[in-house]
């Protein structure tokens, strides 16, 4: 991770506005506005010339995330699009992080790093339960890139960075009041919850075209807290 994030601080602008631009692609409606000012906002910050923030990401994205798939229930009643609750909320966040790394993300305790791996494999598996309804819609299935082992190699620092960033950041429930408090990081940190991961090679009856079985990775992951166990098997190809 520290080989990671000193080559990403330094990105350029054209660089940045290139990744800035594949990613608003796919998240902009049929009948979008204003998409030049929401490439240069996010440039600027993806560059670190300019600080965040989530208001003006929000009145920047509603024009051009005009039609998103996935709608939110605020606390007040008030229903919005996920995609720019996400935007607007993560990107500060990792934005901070990247700045503050050595302070906030490095000195994390090794228990926390743990818990963000097991809760990226968590997601992962809730995504694939997901999926069937994902596929069925062009806008989401379109969205996601394909998921293999290697591209998890590949883009694991990203990926690590926002869990690591809301651990940091403590912008997780209380316990008492988490939906899910086997996966706190505070119950991490505290060494309250534990895991076991066992990864075997799987082979599945599926052929390639040179005739050889498509292989995956089996995980089986085991979370034992308050003396209970929770366990979940989610499967990455090997491709």
């Amino acid at each position: 991770m520290d080989t990671w994030v000193a080559p990403v601080r330094k990105t350029t602008t054209d660089t940045e506005r290139r990744e800035v631009r594949r990613a608003v692609e796919k998240l902009q409606g049929a009948s979008y506005a204003g998409k030049r000012a929401l490439l240069d906002e996010l440039t600027h910050i993806g560059t670190f010339d300019k600080e965040p923030d989530a208001e003006l990401l929000r009145y920047l994205l509603e024009p051009v995330v005009t039609d998103a798939p996935i709608r939110l229930s605020m606390n007040n009643g008030e229903i919005r699009s996920g995609d720019i609750e996400m935007i607007a909320r993560m990107h500060p966040v990792r934005l901070e992080a990247f700045r503050h790394y050595e302070e906030q993300i490095a000195r994390l305790p090794e228990a926390v790093w743990e818990w963000a791996r097991v809760f990226l494999l968590y997601m992962q598996r809730l995504a694939q339960k997901e999926q069937p309804g994902l596929a069925s819609n062009p806008r989401l299935a379109n969205r996601y890139r394909r998921l293999t082992a290697y591209s998890m190699i590949w883009d694991s620092c990203y990926d690590l960075l926002t869990p690591l960033s809301i651990a940091a950041q403590k912008l997780f429930p209380e316990e008492k009041s988490d939906p899910i408090p086997f996966l706190n990081p505070q119950v991490w940190q505290e060494e309250r919850a534990s895991s076991t991961t066992q990864i075997t090679l799987v082979h599945s009856p599926v052929l390639l075209p040179d005739g050889s079985h498509v292989a995956y990775l089996h995980n089986s992951v085991r979370i034992v807290y308050q003396e209970k166990a929770h366990a979940f098997t989610p499967d990455l190809p090997f491709l």
